[in-house]
């Protein structure tokens, strides 16, 4: 992300995936919401289009 290949915003979509991921598997009783299930879903696909957007560039 620091080289400019993924956006900025994508380092947040992973902290907030990995906050929810411990607190699902660590705490003690954890439910996620169906509007905080639909946002992740809409991160990661956003975290898969840099992905693909920054593997075009390194093979081009």
């Amino acid at each position: 992300m620091k080289n400019g290949l993924i956006c900025k915003g994508a380092s947040k979509w992973i902290e907030r995936a990995k906050l929810y991921r411990e607190q699902a598997d660590y705490g003690d009783f954890y439910i996620v919401s169906r509007k905080e299930a639909e946002a992740q879903i809409k991160s990661a696909m956003q975290f898969i289009k840099e992905v693909e957007k920054a593997i075009e560039k390194i093979n081009y």
